[in-house]
């Protein structure tokens, strides 16, 4: 069976945190404490819930209007956007696809797919961003998923990359046979949806930014400066950027 290679790095404790540096070319973490994980509203059970999951969606898959039979008897996934329930099942035949390859990989999600999955704060997004360990054999992977399900091969990619930090920390989700699921968490989602937000009614990122800092409990403009300074230098952050956030929030004082 092919494994993904060891992280490169060392691994570095801290006040009970677990840290993996110079991931993916720049560095990201992993906290898996339960405080952590409960503060941002993420389950621990990761396996049962993966197994739970699953068999719930499966047996969901007839009645769902994103779900239709097609040739040879499988299930197409039309292209809209993509619900909790379909990407959990894109990520089914995912794990189906790396264990027909006997491949073990990871995923490291960022972006709308967090706020859909994790948190439940949008009903939707277009795509699912991530990181992913092996990168070449996930993405030829989830062309594959693609190719069964109907929709484009790219529904699952690295396009955020450029938006990583060597601060980085995610926690469990979802663990399957051949796959295991991270999300980012909340102060670092902050910080990258800060960094690349988009300003305008047809966007999320305006939308995700205010959930985040009512989740994060964020009162003033200073606090959330503090936060997205853990992960990016200010000066990376456009200045519309800044001003939009000063918009959301008082300033101390």
């Amino acid at each position: 069976m092919h494994r993904a290679p060891a992280f490169p790095g060392k691994l570095h404790r801290r006040d009970g945190r677990m840290r993996l540096r110079a991931l993916f070319g720049a560095a990201a973490g992993l906290d898996p404490c339960r405080r952590a994980a409960a503060r941002a509203g993420i389950r621990h059970n990761a396996r049962k819930s993966a197994a739970a999951s699953i068999e719930a969606f499966a047996a969901a898959i007839q009645t769902t209007k994103y779900f239709h039979r097609c040739i040879a008897g499988r299930a197409c996934l039309n292209m809209a956007p993509l619900k909790d329930s379909d990407i959990r099942r894109l990520f089914d035949l995912l794990n189906e696809e790396l264990r027909a390859a006997a491949i073990d990989a990871e995923l490291f999600l960022l972006g709308g797919a967090v706020m859909c999955l994790a948190y439940a704060a949008r009903p939707s997004t277009e795509d699912v961003d991530a990181l992913f360990r092996p990168a070449a054999e996930v993405r030829k992977a989830a062309a594959r998923v693609g190719a069964r399900a109907g929709i484009n091969p790219d529904w699952l990619n690295d396009g955020v990359k450029g938006f990583v930090s060597a601060q980085g920390d995610f926690a469990p989700f979802l663990e399957l046979e051949h796959l295991r699921v991270m999300v980012a968490q909340p102060g670092y989602l902050l910080a990258m949806k800060c960094l690349s937000m988009r300003i305008g009614a047809e966007f999320h990122d305006e939308d995700d930014v205010r959930y985040l800092l009512r989740h994060l409990d964020v009162r003033s403009y200073e606090q959330a400066l503090s936060i997205i300074e853990k992960y990016y230098p200010l000066e990376r952050f456009p200045q519309k950027t800044l001003y939009a956030l000063a918009e959301l929030l008082p300033k101390q004082g």
